[in-house]
């Protein structure tokens, strides 16, 4: 609600002077799409991606051959007035470029005609460390934006909350002018770089600069969670959704306040898999011990013939012996008993 000169505002205040305004701090994130639009390097990017969906879209051989490289992500379209959807559009290109720099390979040697010089025309823009610097800074920036446009906008966050976190984001965008970041985010891109097969950078050296322990330790936890072509996490997210995660938490916070929280707001999906492993993980096997004793108990040599099925029932109430004792064992007898009856009931 604006206009506190002669608007709705300016009414209200008049009726009674008490009211307090309250800004639409989330809405005016659109305005980053106007930031986009102030940049050339951005302009460049952003018209590249808008260019790569564009080609996968016209054609349905196109975007089969896009699916069989990304089986599990697709290129998302830009728009004009849901600076969201920036975010969802720099996702695929973030982490499986690889992918992308292959469908268009592979449908420039195998269709004819205009195709042939757009894939490879898309290729060149790709394969440029302005283009891929510019991805890696981009999705970094509306990462966090898109992380704190969406707490911003949840029913149960107060004034206090609201400012802290507007407080760490401002922190967060003076960290990003600074020349570590900078050579992080080249870093970054080097690493695009070797999946497009494009030339070696030469990156400056910063003094007592160090290892990026953080992408070593999330590529060990993705290959310990992956089985075959198949994992939980994903390496790269997970780093990202770290970086985001350290800049909105209060240092010392717990991982089940952590899971909490991002459970409330429903973001970083890498690291919620990660602390729900963490979480569950026993830290001795006395519990998995106890439940295999209590089998016998169960399971004794006068019913040595209860089937694997049946013995898990008996098995799981014994584990879960606090919700068992809550039960209301009247209903359920009555639903086991109606759910059992052979009589039909016409009224």
């Amino acid at each position: 609600m604006k206009r506190k000169k002669s608007g709705s505002q300016k009414r209200i205040s008049d009726m009674n002077k008490r009211v307090f305004y309250a800004p639409r701090s989330s809405h005016s994130l659109n305005l980053v799409n106007d930031a986009t639009m102030s940049f050339k390097y951005a302009v460049s990017m952003f018209s590249t991606v808008k260019s790569l969906y564009d080609f996968f879209s016209s054609s349905i051989r196109c975007w089969d051959a896009l699916k069989k490289y990304l089986p599990n992500k697709s290129l998302k379209p830009l728009s004009d007035t849901r600076w969201e959807s920036r975010i969802d559009a720099l996702t695929p290109l973030r982490f499986q470029i690889g992918g992308v720099y292959d469908a268009l390979v592979q449908i420039s040697e195998e269709i004819d005609g205009m195709t042939i010089h757009e894939a490879m025309s898309l290729v060149n823009q790709m394969k440029n460390y302005t283009f891929l610097t510019s991805l890696v800074i981009w999705y970094d920036i509306l990462l966090h934006i898109s992380v704190v446009s969406n707490t911003l906008q949840t029913t149960d966050i107060n004034v206090p909350e609201t400012v802290e976190m507007l407080e760490k984001t401002k922190a967060y965008f003076e960290m990003c002018r600074t020349e570590e970041t900078f050579v992080s985010s080249l870093m970054d891109s080097k690493e695009l770089a070797k999946e497009l097969e494009l030339e070696d950078l030469m990156l400056p050296q910063l003094k007592n600069a160090p290892s990026d322990s953080l992408d070593t330790k999330c590529r060990n936890l993705a290959a310990i969670l992956q089985d075959h072509e198949s994992s939980d996490i994903d390496a790269l997210e997970l780093r990202e959704e770290l970086k985001v995660l350290s800049t909105l938490l209060k240092p010392g916070i717990g991982p089940k306040e952590t899971l909490k929280f991002i459970g409330r707001h429903n973001f970083c999906p890498n690291v919620n898999i990660a602390l729900r492993i963490l979480l569950t993980l026993p830290v001795t096997a006395v519990s998995g011990e106890r439940s295999f004793s209590k089998l016998k108990l169960i399971k004794t040599y006068l019913q040595s013939t209860m089937s694997q099925t049946r013995l898990n029932d008996p098995a799981t109430i014994l584990i879960e012996h606090e919700l068992a004792e809550d039960l209301n064992y009247t209903d359920r007898v009555k639903e086991f008993a109606q759910a059992k009856a052979r009589k039909v009931q016409f009224v």
